[in-house]
C-alpha cells in the first residue's frame, strides 16, 4: 500500500481510491454517495461528518483519520478558479456601479441634492454606469461567483438512483454580505426598470386617447 504524504483531504481520497484502483464512481457506490459528491470532495469542497464516516466505511479506515484533513468553512475550495474571500471582493466590485448609479440618483431626485447632479450617468463617464449590462449584470456576476460558496445540494446514491436529503448553508459573513447586496441591488434595479416600462406606457396611452 502507498504511504500516504497528502495533506488534504481531496488528495487523501484520492490516493486511497487510486491505491484500490477505484474509478469516483465505483468509490461513491460502496460508499452509498452520489459521483457528485465524491467529485466535489476530490475537488476541495468542504463536505458533512456523514459524508466522512461513509468515505472511512468504504476505505475501511477511521473516520478521524479523514476528518482532520477535511476542509473547514464553505463548501467550495474553489469555483471557476476563484476563492471563496475573493470571490466576496470581487462580487463587492461588481456591485459598485449598480449601487454608485442608486445612489446618486436617489440623492438628486428624492432628496434633490445638487451636489449629486455632477455624478449622475449622463454627467458622469458619458452615462457608462448606467449602461443595463452594467448595472444588471454586475449583480448577476456577484451571485453567480458567490452562491456556490454559499450552498449547495446534499444527495447520496440510493438503489434507485440519487436521493436529494436537502440544501447545506454556509454562513460565511462575507459571502452573506455579497450576496445580500447583489440581491438587494437587483431587486431595486428590476422595480425601477419595471417602474419605468409602466410609466412609459401609461404615458403613451394618455397620449393615445388625447389624439383620438
Amino acid at each position: 500500500m502507498t504511504e500516504h504524504k497528502t495533506e488534504t483531504l481531496a488528495g487523501h481520497v484520492r490516493q486511497l481510491r487510486q491505491d484500490r484502483v477505484w474509478s469516483q464512481d465505483q468509490l461513491a457506490g460502496a460508499a452509498g454517495l452520489s459521483l457528485r459528491t465524491v467529485q466535489r470532495v476530490e475537488n476541495g469542497f468542504a463536505c458533512s461528518p456523514d459524508t466522512v464516516q461513509a468515505l472511512a466505511s468504504a476505505f475501511d479506515v477511521e473516520p478521524a483519520s479523514l476528518s482532520v484533513l477535511a476542509p473547514k468553512g464553505l463548501h467550495a475550495a474553489t469555483w471557476l478558479g476563484i476563492g471563496a474571500t475573493p470571490a466576496a471582493l470581487i462580487g463587492v466590485g461588481f456591485c459598485l456601479p449598480a449601487a454608485f448609479f442608486i445612489a446618486t440618483n436617489i440623492a438628486f431626485y428624492e432628496f434633490n441634492l445638487a451636489w449629486a447632479e455632477p455624478l449622475l450617468p449622463q454627467g458622469f463617464a458619458n452615462g457608462l454606469f448606467a449602461h443595463p449590462l452594467i448595472l444588471l449584470g454586475g449583480p448577476v456576476i456577484a451571485i453567480v461567483l458567490n452562491a456556490p460558496h454559499f450552498f449547495s445540494l446534499k444527495a447520496r446514491r440510493t438503489q434507485g438512483g440519487e436521493l436529494f436529503e436537502g440544501v447545506l448553508i454556509s454562513w460565511n459573513a462575507m459571502q452573506v454580505a455579497s450576496l445580500a447586496l447583489a440581491a438587494a441591488l437587483l431587486s431595486i434595479l428590476l422595480i425601477y426598470v419595471a417602474g419605468e416600462n409602466f410609466l412609459h406606457l401609461l404615458e403613451e396611452l394618455i397620449n393615445a386617447q388625447r389624439i383620438s
